[in-house]
């Protein structure tokens, strides 16, 4: 098998050239789905990267999406949406494509627990209209588990 440091350039090459990162909002606007995934036909490449992925200890789905009408061929799918995964993910691939990069850390964050609010995404410091999470949380200020908080 192929040397560590040529594996992890082959995912970099790959997510910056074919990859995509991107978050799925909920219509209630809280994210719905986090991943890096990487979608083509060509199987032998999406066959690598999951060995590439496995070997380096990264959790992912593959898949493949059926055949039709306007699609002759199959299309063959990975996608990392586990936190753990995706922070490892960072960690590991050095992504060259400035916006990907951004993307994947702003994911991550965005899953730190405690930094954001679960239902509408915003941090803990703002509050949205119309959000039960931020409305509970506006009215426990001050108070702690068991109560008010003394300072």
């Amino acid at each position: 098998m192929h040397d560590r440091p040529f594996i992890i350039g082959y995912l970099a090459a790959l997510w910056d050239g074919e990859g995509t990162v991107y978050a799925k909002f909920h219509e209630t606007g809280r994210v719905q789905l986090r991943s890096a995934r990487v979608s083509m036909q060509d199987i032998g490449c999406i066959e690598f990267a999951a060995l590439a992925l496995k070997l380096l200890g990264i959790a992912f789905r593959r898949y493949t999406t059926p055949i039709t009408e306007k699609r002759k061929k199959p299309m063959y799918i990975i996608s990392i949406q586990r936190a753990e995964a995706l922070k490892k993910f960072q960690e590991l691939i050095p992504l060259q494509h400035r916006e990907k990069a951004m993307k994947l850390r702003g994911l991550i964050s965005s899953r730190a627990p405690g930094t954001r609010c679960g239902i509408c995404g915003v941090t803990r410091e703002e509050t949205t209209r119309g959000c039960t999470a931020c409305a509970r949380r506006k009215s426990n200020k001050g108070k702690g588990r068991f109560g008010t908080v003394d300072a």
